[in-house]
């Protein structure tokens, strides 16, 4: 399939051209798609589907009792939705869960057409100053 996975710093997502056509993740603005409110608005029944979903993608058992399972819930919801764009803020996952992440999402997106991810690098583990505005 067509669908591309990046990581890239915060001063290239500041450079970024077209910001208003992605779905932001995991940023402190309003615009921002926030994991844990997101991911408790879905239906227990579709949030089960997706679980079974993303193991039968990924042959991995994914435990939705911490941040980095939610999101990958709220992921693969949100893609199997018909978004194309996502843009994820990185801050509070660390090294080892950010490859994880990378893994599992390269192996979902195997199966979609013409997605875009791209990883917010940030090093810092600090909230950063986002100009959503091209």
């Amino acid at each position: 399939m067509n669908s591309n996975l990046s990581k890239i710093s915060f001063q290239e997502l500041q450079d970024l051209k077209n910001k208003e056509e992605y779905i932001f993740i995991n940023f402190n603005y309003s615009y921002s798609i926030k994991i844990i409110s997101f991911f408790e608005k879905i239906d227990m029944k579709e949030r089960d589907s997706l679980i079974d979903s993303f193991f039968h993608l990924t042959n991995t058992n994914i435990r939705i009792d911490d941040l980095l399972g939610k999101l990958h819930v709220v992921l693969l919801k949100i893609l199997v939705d018909g978004e194309k764009n996502l843009i994820i803020n990185s801050i509070g996952l660390s090294e080892n869960s950010i490859e994880f992440l990378i893994d599992n999402m390269r192996k979902i997106l195997d199966n979609f057409d013409n997605k875009n991810l791209i990883i917010i690098e940030n090093n810092s583990h600090k909230p950063f100053k986002f100009n959503y505005s091209n």
